[in-house]
């Protein structure tokens, strides 16, 4: 796969924020993505950030958080 960082729209404004990275690298096996995960990825999509392709092997994978004290 290909990231064109190129032609992307946020070039140079968004690369520390850039969530396709991570989100195209994730495996192929995962969990199916949440609504609001997949609108994300529908939407990268019509904007030619990725693929049709690209989009539809996209899963969400799971990250465990680390504990935090409160107070």
């Amino acid at each position: 796969m290909l990231i064109d960082c190129q032609s992307c729209p946020g070039r140079s404004r968004l690369c520390g924020d850039c969530a396709l990275a991570p989100l195209l690298l994730a495996p192929t096996t995962g969990l199916p993505l949440d609504p609001a995960e997949a609108d994300a990825v529908t939407t990268f999509a019509s904007l030619g950030l990725i693929s049709t392709a690209e989009a539809m092997t996209v899963r969400a994978r799971h990250e465990p958080t680390a504990a935090r004290a409160a107070g």
